[in-house]
């Protein structure tokens, strides 16, 4: 899928709406660093961002990027659906490497804007490559730099960070970060909610499971359970039931 792929995802899915609100615009849910990012990745891509929704008061009026706004909190966006606006994206970032406080709130931006009927269509920035026929998932973003091989496929709300290298016929799942700089060889499987740190390696036909965290700058050549930690020099912690987020 290449950015013009994105736009015409963006039109075919969006139905009529009222006069005063234009087909293209959207709002993005969170108002901070990567709000910043979705809105410099749509740059080019015949999107208008009329504003970014943010819970902190202190934020309310504040430039996110690119003349874009905070216009208020969480509590507009029926409002806003009302008037018509159709497309929305999640503008809060990935995981940290030591919780999945960060991630779980992704989650629960992406699934509140489903709930209120917006589409959340991916976004592929016009600097990264993605091979044709790949499919990628609502709500996921490949940022600049990054490459997408053959036969891949992104689920739904992914990140794809900036200069991270997605093999051939990788699948990757719903709510996992592939974060800056991280390769991922051909034929892996990240599982959901997983994240693989800045610099880390995943040797081809690897298996690493739903909600595992890879360190930065991790080398992994063998498989990886469910709900396991890696660190930078090879050791493992299982985190427990609890860390399973969505």
């Amino acid at each position: 899928m290449t950015a013009e792929a994105v736009q015409t995802f963006g039109r075919q899915v969006v139905r009529a709406a009222p006069r005063t609100i234009a087909r293209t615009e959207a709002v993005i849910l969170g108002g901070r660093g990567h709000a910043a990012a979705v809105i410099e990745a749509l740059t080019g891509q015949g999107i208008t961002v009329i504003g970014c929704i943010d819970d902190d008061p202190a934020m309310l009026d504040r430039e996110v990027h690119q003349g874009v706004k905070v216009i208020g909190p969480s509590e507009r966006l029926e409002g806003l659906r009302a008037e018509g606006v159709r497309l929305a994206y999640v503008g809060v970032g990935g995981i940290g490497a030591h919780g999945l406080d960060e991630g779980s709130i992704r989650a629960r931006v992406f699934n509140l804007l489903v709930a209120h009927d917006f589409v959340v269509p991916p976004v592929v920035s016009r600097d990264a490559h993605v091979a044709p026929g790949v499919a990628i998932g609502p709500g996921s973003v490949v940022f600049a730099g990054a490459v997408v091989g053959a036969e891949c496929r992104i689920g739904a709300n992914v990140l794809i960070n900036q200069g991270s290298q997605v093999c051939h016929g990788v699948t990757i799942g719903d709510h996992a970060h592939i974060t800056p700089g991280a390769t991922i060889g051909g034929n892996c499987r990240v599982g959901r909610g997983s994240i693989i740190g800045m610099g880390a390696s995943i040797l081809l036909d690897v298996v690493v499971g739903d909600f595992a965290i890879i360190h930065n700058n991790a080398a992994i050549t063998g498989q990886v359970p469910d709900l396991t930690e890696v660190y930078t020099d090879g050791r493992r912690f299982e985190r427990g039931p609890d860390a399973a987020f969505v």
